[in-house]
């Protein structure tokens, strides 16, 4: 089975849209405290160099020119982002408060009998296919979202997403092993690769062809 549903906000889903909303109202630091002790023991330690080279009729100079690179370099390198981060932050604010307002969540709501796993390309992410209906297959992409391999490998789950602020996993069934996992080498014979990822969505077939259901895929892709 597999459903697509909107659905209200629970209130731990309010709670961390709250949150965030909170985090982004507060001023951010422009850089954080362990890249100014790093680069804090890098001028100390040529601000020595340069007073063991020149004597000490340099201190003053010597202290002038490392104390400006320590404390001016992080803002010249930050400047960038720092303009940009007010504007980010309320159109984010905004966003926010919008989806807190609509008061839906989308939920994909997976029921499988049973599961392919595919090896990681790259940096593509994790994608696994379930049959959810005699003749129909889901295929799922995770991501880099580590933490969800160990939710999405169970027979009953759901994907929750609000907007693009909160995504999490939620696991209802039991545990649920692949019957195959597909590997790197077969999903290139298959003409797959970073120009051609794996599907996203629920494609017509069974798992017991899918190396011709990803061919198909794969054609189609290359034909445009």
């Amino acid at each position: 089975m597999y459903q697509r549903i909107e659905r209200p906000l629970t209130r731990t889903e309010r709670r961390q849209l709250e949150k965030e909303l909170g985090r982004l109202s507060r001023p951010a630091p422009m850089v954080g405290s362990g890249y100014f002790g790093c680069f804090g023991i890098f001028c100390g330690v040529f601000w020595l160099l340069t007073l063991a080279a020149a004597g000490r009729s340099a201190l003053w100079p010597a202290t002038l020119l490392w104390g400006v690179l320590f404390l001016g370099f992080p803002v010249v390198i930050d400047l960038k982002d720092a303009i940009a981060r007010p504007k980010r932050n309320r159109d984010a604010r905004s966003a926010i408060g919008e989806l807190l307002e609509r008061n839906l969540a989308s939920e994909e709501r997976v029921e499988a009998t049973s599961m392919i796993a595919f090896e990681e390309i790259e940096d593509l992410g994790r994608w696994y296919a379930y049959q959810v209906e005699p003749d129909l297959v889901l295929f799922l992409s995770i991501g880099q979202e580590y933490a969800w391999d160990r939710r999405v490998r169970c027979d009953a789950f759901s994907v929750v997403h609000v907007g693009r602020y909160l995504s999490y996993v939620s696991k209802r069934g039991g545990p649920l092993e692949p019957v195959r996992v597909i590997s790197v080498e077969a999903q290139e014979a298959l003409g797959l690769g970073p120009g051609t990822p794996l599907p996203v969505g629920t494609v017509a077939g069974r798992l017991d062809g899918i190396e011709a259901l990803l061919r198909a895929h794969a054609t189609s892709r290359a034909a445009g």
